[in-house]
């Protein structure tokens, strides 16, 4: 064989080889992507509850980077498929690792924004309502301002309750946050406040496990408040619930805790029924092992002091066969210097001396994970009230200027309007008076001509002149009344006239008055009481005084008047 004929058989081979795998490696990930595909159709068109347990298997033994990447995968998915509420379920995923891996807060708040409006569009108020309560949590723990973070969770609590989601699964939980929080800053007339408030949506919506947590709440609160008639009743109320509701853990934790108050009281026989009716109600169930061995290390207390060793030890067990669970953390001092007076007891001294060291440490923990953020915050309550304060005082200052200026403007308006109205009446009464003066003056006028032909055809002068004479104005009284008849039409003309001609006399004045209003020598004459000439030399007077050359026009100078 040619070595030519060998390399084409060779490069044949590898092509063949190489278009194998090529189409190998696509039907693996087409298989794949419709496996995958296959599992994400059964998520569309899901509740949040049904979508929480199909993914939940998927994300359980994943790595924050590989549930981020397979989040991502999912919420395309649900987009190319138009499925919101797929969509938001992954966007929220994402945003709880957000949550604990992203420190920075202005990144926070950014993403918080844009869910809240991502919720409103798509109108999906259970998503909206978890964005505030992880917001509330990320003040609370990576802020530690304890005060603004309640507030929060009160904003959080007000939509809940608002809001219609009847099938939202975590509405115990959302709702409990608050509730829960006030009850562990020891603000116990806060919790049972909130617990009320609970109960009514519970009842509201029928969520019977909210009932019964919140009725097991008030009981814890009102224990702190050392009121253990009331947190009795509330405990008894949640015991009877739970029995009417089938609820065997809620009616076994009803019950220690009615032994924990009777231990509180020194009712020792009524604490050991009910430890022992609990605990056994417990045993039974995988969950609440927590009050099951608090429970159990009660026991034991009153059994040494009872001195019944063989009781004692059979507590012991029953707390050292459980021994990985962990109290709640404010019940740890009590648990454990319970255990180390059962292993004093017992006479096993180096248990014993574990649980006195586990004892200090549990009251060093509460010490400072609750003491040390109750100090903070009423620190922080006390800032804030000054904050508030301050603002309160800007707010007042600012409404106040507001109220002043809304006032002023008001008073301006009125003001406006009344001197309008005045204004306008004051012009009615004027224009009133206008013509009454026209009116008169044309009287005047027309009176004047007519006596004037009866004077001129009348042969005796004096006859003529005494019918004249109640049309003059030779007096003062007279002139006064003329004068104001004068100004009503021809207002300011006199004072103008005046500074034109400062040492005008009386008799130029009133000539320069019947001037502007059109009188003739003669009928000058006539109402001044003086000859035809004496006009004519008061006329001459005036020219000279306001010219030398004598050839002022006096009628232009009074129209320019």
């Amino acid at each position: 064989m040619s070595t030519s004929s060998f390399n084409e058989k060779s490069l044949i081979l590898n092509k063949l080889k190489n278009s194998i795998i090529k189409y190998l490696v696509a039907f693996l990930f087409i298989l794949h992507a419709i496996i995958g595909f296959a599992q994400y159709d059964a998520l569309l068109g899901r509740s949040i509850k049904e979508i929480q347990k199909g993914v939940n298997p998927i994300f359980d033994t994943m790595s924050h980077e590989q549930r981020i990447a397979k989040a991502k995968e999912i919420r395309d998915f649900a987009i190319q498929h138009k499925d919101d509420m797929l969509e938001m379920n992954m966007e929220m995923d994402l945003f709880q690792i957000f949550r604990k891996t992203n420190p920075n807060k202005v990144e926070f708040e950014k993403e918080v924004k844009r869910l809240t409006g991502f919720a409103q569009a798509k109108k999906l108020p259970e998503a909206e309502a978890t964005i505030i309560r992880h917001h509330a949590f990320y003040i609370m723990n990576s802020d530690q301002n304890y005060e603004l973070a309640f507030d929060k969770f009160k904003e959080h609590f007000e939509f809940i309750k608002k809001i219609d989601i009847r099938d939202y699964p975590y509405i115990i939980d959302e709702m409990a946050s608050l509730v829960f929080l006030y009850y562990d800053f020891e603000d116990y007339q806060q919790t049972l406040y909130y617990a009320d408030e609970a109960i009514k949506v519970g009842k509201v919506r029928n969520v019977k496990s909210l009932q019964l947590t919140m009725n097991l709440v008030k009981g814890y609160a009102f224990r702190g408040l050392n009121l253990l008639d009331s947190s009795d009743y509330y405990l008894n109320n949640a015991y009877q619930l739970a029995t009417k509701w089938n609820d065997i853990n809620v009616q076994g934790i009803s019950k220690c805790y009615l032994g924990i108050n009777s231990y509180k009281r020194n009712e020792i026989e009524n604490s050991t029924k009910y430890f022992e009716e609990g605990c056994e109600i417990l045993e039974r169930q995988n969950e609440f092992k927590e009050v099951f061995l608090l429970c159990r290390s009660y026991l034991a207390d009153i059994y040494v002091h009872q001195k019944n060793e063989l009781l004692v030890k059979k507590q012991v067990d029953l707390i050292e066969k459980n021994n990985k669970i962990i109290v709640y953390e404010k019940d740890g001092p009590n648990f454990y210097s319970f255990l180390a007076n059962a292993y004093t007891f017992l006479g096993q001294r180096e248990k014993a001396l574990t649980a006195y060291g586990q004892a200090k440490k549990a009251q060093e923990l509460v010490a400072q994970k609750y003491d040390a953020k109750k100090f903070q915050r009423e620190k922080q309550q006390v800032e804030i009230l000054k904050l508030r304060k301050a603002q309160e005082v800007k707010i007042f200052q600012r409404n106040s200027l507001i109220g002043i200026l809304l006032l002023l403007f008001i008073t301006s308006i009125a003001i406006y309007f009344f001197n309008s109205i005045r204004s306008k009446k004051r012009l009615k009464e004027l224009q009133k008076e206008m013509q009454e003066a026209q009116f008169y003056f044309d009287r005047f006028k027309e009176e004047i001509k007519v006596k004037a032909e009866i004077f001129e055809k009348t042969e005796m002068q004096s006859d003529a002149l005494s019918k004249l004479e109640e049309l003059t104005i030779i007096t003062d009284e007279q002139w006064e009344i003329f004068r104001k008849q004068f100004d009503k039409i021809h207002q300011g003309f006199i004072r103008k006239i005046k500074i034109e001609i400062p040492d005008l006399s009386p008799a130029e004045l009133r000539y320069m008055v019947l001037l502007k209003l059109d009188f003739s020598n003669k009928e000058m004459g006539r109402i001044l009481g003086i000859s035809d000439s004496s006009v004519r030399s008061i006329s001459s007077r005036l020219r000279k005084k306001i010219s030398p050359n004598s050839d002022v026009n006096l009628s232009e100078l009074i129209n320019n008047v």
